[in-house]
This record gives C-alpha cells, sequence and structure tokens, in this order.
C-alpha cells in the first residue's frame, strides 16, 4: 500500500493485490494466474480534525459451487465506490462518520431454484448484477476512561439490474456495506462498560436495535 501526500492537506493512497487461485473439486477445476484487484482513494484534512474521503475498489471472488451439470461458478466480480466525512473532536474523545456507498456485483451465488437438493448436494447457479446504495452515520463518544456510547443509522437500498435470480448479497461485502432484496433501515445504540479487576477487563454492553 502506498500513501502519497499530493499537497500538504491531501492524500492519495494506492493499492493493488496480485492473486493465483487453483481450486479444484472431484469434477471441476479453476485457475486463475496473476489476477490483480486495485484499490485507491483519496484523503482531504479539509479542517482541523475533519477529513473527507473517496475510494475505489474492485471485488474478485471464485467460487467453490456447482451447477448441476459439474461446472464451478464463475468468480464473483464487482466494484464498490464509497465516500464520506469523518471527525475526532474533543482530543478523540468523540468521533463522528458519516458515509455513502454504493456496491456493484454480479455472478453472486444461490441454489438452483430448478433442481432443489438437500444435505451436501445442493446445485447452484450464478445470478444477474446486483447494486446496493446507501449510507451510514456513526458517532462514538467516550465518555470516562470505562464507559463508552455509540450510536448508528443505516439505510441500504438494493436492485436487481440485470436478473431478478440473484436473490442474495455474498459474504464477501463488508457488515457495514451489506443488503437485502428490499429497503434496509437500521438503528444501532450500544453502550459499553469496562470493569477493571485485578487481572482483566471485563466487557458489559447493551445493543439496543431497531
Amino acid at each position: 500500500m502506498g500513501r502519497i501526500k499530493v499537497i500538504e492537506p491531501v492524500t492519495v493512497i494506492v493499492y493493488a493485490r496480485d492473486s493465483w487461485w487453483d481450486v479444484k473439486t472431484p469434477t471441476a477445476k479453476f485457475t486463475e494466474d496473476g489476477r490483480i484487484t486495485p484499490y485507491g482513494g483519496v484523503i482531504w484534512d479539509f479542517a482541523q480534525d475533519w477529513s473527507l474521503y473517496g475510494s475505489y475498489s474492485t471485488v474478485y471472488q471464485p467460487q467453490t459451487g456447482r451447477t448441476l451439470s459439474g461446472k464451478m461458478l464463475k468468480p464473483v466480480e464487482g466494484q464498490t465506490l464509497e465516500g464520506g466525512v469523518k471527525a475526532g473532536l474533543l482530543n478523540g474523545s468523540l468521533n463522528l462518520s458519516g458515509v455513502i456507498y454504493q456496491i456493484d456485483i454480479k455472478n453472486n451465488p444461490q441454489i438452483d431454484p430448478e433442481h432443489p437438493s438437500g444435505g451436501f448436494n445442493n446445485y447452484f447457479v450464478s445470478g444477474g448484477k446486483v447494486r446496493s446504495q446507501g449510507f451510514e452515520l456513526e458517532g462514538v463518544g467516550f465518555i470516562t476512561s470505562f464507559w463508552d456510547v455509540s450510536v448508528g443509522y443505516t439505510y441500504t437500498d438494493t436492485k436487481y439490474l440485470d436478473d431478478s435470480l440473484c436473490r442474495i448479497i455474498s459474504d464477501i461485502v463488508p457488515l457495514s456495506l451489506y443488503a437485502t432484496v428490499t429497503d434496509k433501515r437500521s438503528l444501532n445504540f450500544v453502550l459499553t462498560l469496562y470493569l477493571k479487576t485485578d487481572f482483566s477487563y471485563i466487557l458489559k454492553s447493551v445493543l439496543v436495535s431497531g
């Protein structure tokens, strides 16, 4: 990963991963040599304790599921666009963030609805293109060295662009960017208490979601 300070308040981050895949099953094989998945981002520290950022990354994940004919599924491919603002206030005692994002994924695996089966012999198909868009707001405050509070709200909207057969978003999508087949709204409140003993810290948390 490379970090380049273009000018004093602007930092450019460039990263690329080069991957090799050799996946085998009793009936199929998938090999990929030198697949590059890039990442790029820009951070602008526009004020003291405040920054804006934007990023672009790609997704490439080979699959081990098989079709009815015994062939391996196509790799899951896609891209992620993200932009947001972050702030660290009161000497780090209050952290605020807001982010908007768009995720495009294609070839997402799904159990073949025309050939359902049970046990370990499920057959899969590659779904079409899915687009998830949304935003997330979060605030984390450290009341004392033993107390902290976090509040977050997430909204995600998912659309099937090419093929309504695809009904799920793969587990490779980060938790903060998950989506469902309908609009998703989530409000979370977490209160955490660290109780210090003679030997360790005991963590107590209260989570309220809606």
